[in-house]
This record gives structure tokens, sequence and C-alpha cells, in this order.
């Protein structure tokens, strides 16, 4: 069937990588709701992708705390707390908000060319791949992060 002869190992890394993404898509749209049980068979059939990448994805999901692995009870989508988001997004700003000025204080011509680079990339790309509701635009995600970078890029 013309099908590319790739090795074992290959197969699996790639076929792990595309499990993750979608699986951690899934889960950060609230497709996949926090409690929910992750049966490994139900996602094989769902994603069309084998139980050994899947549970590959599954223990990366884990190690973001994007998933909870129980012993002897599975994989479930991390339960989400008002007072813990708090937390996070408290001590974020914090790390962040210094990290900023610190690469402001170091600000130089290549830090401000990569900055406005960035944000030039960012403000032309569409935050939504819909007009009618929001669905995810994994290049926007990416420009994002990558402006968000450039932001504290010289904080050393």
């Amino acid at each position: 069937m013309g099908r590319k002869a790739f090795s074992t190992t290959e197969v699996q890394t790639t076929a792990a990588t595309v499990a993750y993404e979608r699986i951690k898509n899934d889960i950060l749209t609230g497709r996949l709701e926090p409690g929910l049980k992750l049966r490994i068979d139900q996602l094989e059939t769902f994603y069309e992708i084998g139980s050994s990448p899947i549970r590959e994805a599954l223990n990366r999901l884990t190690a973001e705390s994007l998933v909870d692995r129980q012993e002897q009870r599975g994989f479930y989508v991390a339960k989400v707390s008002v007072q813990e988001l708090r937390e996070i997004v408290k001590t974020r700003l914090w790390l962040e908000s210094i990290a900023l000025r610190e690469s402001m204080a170091n600000a130089d011509q290549r830090w401000e060319d990569n900055l406005v680079l960035a944000l030039h990339r960012l403000s032309h790309t569409k935050r939504s791949l819909s007009e009618m509701e929001y669905k995810l635009n994994p290049e926007w995600e990416t420009r994002h992060a990558v402006y968000h970078d450039a932001l504290i890029a010289n904080c050393g």
C-alpha cells in the first residue's frame, strides 16, 4: 500500500507524541473533563493509536499534572481546584514579573528586535481556527509562547 517503513522505536515515538498532543489539547479545551477516567482501550479507539503510545502520552501528561495516575485504578483527567489555580497564577505572575524586569534591565538591540518580530508574528496569527466558535489554533499557541519567551529572554 505504499507505506513508509519505520523502525518500531520511530513509530512508537511518533505515535506517542501525536497521542500526547491530542490528549493534552482535549484536556486543555475541556473536551476531556476534570475527573474523567481515561480508559486505555477507549482512548485507543477514539484516537486510533495503540496502547503503548497512549500509556506513554498519559505518563507524560501525569508529569505535567494534567493527568492523575491512581495505583490499581488507572488514569484520570486531573481535577481543577480554584485555590490551586490562584496559587499557580500568583506564583507565575511573581516569577514572570521578576524575569521581565531583569530582561528589560538587560535590554539590547538584539533582544528588542527579537521581541518586535515575535509580537509582529503573533499579531498576524488568528487565535481561533473558526470564526463561529473558539477552536484552538496551534500556530497561535506556538507564536504566543515564542512571544512570552522573547519577553523574558534577556533575564539571565
